[in-house]
C-alpha cells in the first residue's frame, strides 16, 4: 500500500474515502485503524486522512502523526492501494518528519 504525506485540505482531496476528524471522543489509533478497515470493507482503493486527534482534541501533532503513521504502516489492506496523510499548511512538514523514522 502506498502511503504518502501531502500538504492541503483533506476535504479538497480526491479519494474514494475522506476521513472526517470532527469530534473528540475516540482513542488514538483506533480511529485510524477503524477508518482503514471501513474503507477496505467498502472496497475503497484510496483514502485521505488528516492528523486525527491533533486539532480540537489537543494531542501533540508530532506524537499524533507518529501514531497515525504507525497505524497505517501496520495495516494489511485488502483493497486499499493508496493512503494520503494530509496536513494543512506547515502541519505537513511536521507530519513528514514524524513519520519518516517508520518509512
Amino acid at each position: 500500500m502506498e502511503f504518502t504525506v501531502v500538504e492541503g485540505d483533506v476535504s479538497a482531496q480526491t479519494a474514494d474515502a475522506l476521513v472526517n476528524a470532527a469530534g473528540t471522543s475516540f482513542r488514538m489509533g483506533s480511529g485510524v485503524a477503524g477508518a482503514l478497515r471501513r474503507a477496505d470493507r467498502l472496497g475503497c482503493e484510496s483514502l485521505a486522512i488528516p492528523a486525527l486527534g491533533c486539532g480540537v482534541a489537543g494531542f501533540d501533532l508530532a506524537e499524533g502523526a507518529t501514531l497515525v503513521g504507525e497505524a497505517i504502516d501496520a495495516y494489511d489492506p485488502e483493497t486499499l492501494a493508496t493512503v494520503r496523510f494530509v496536513g494543512y499548511g506547515e502541519e505537513a512538514e511536521t507530519i513528514r518528519r514524524a513519520v519518516e523514522p517508520s518509512r
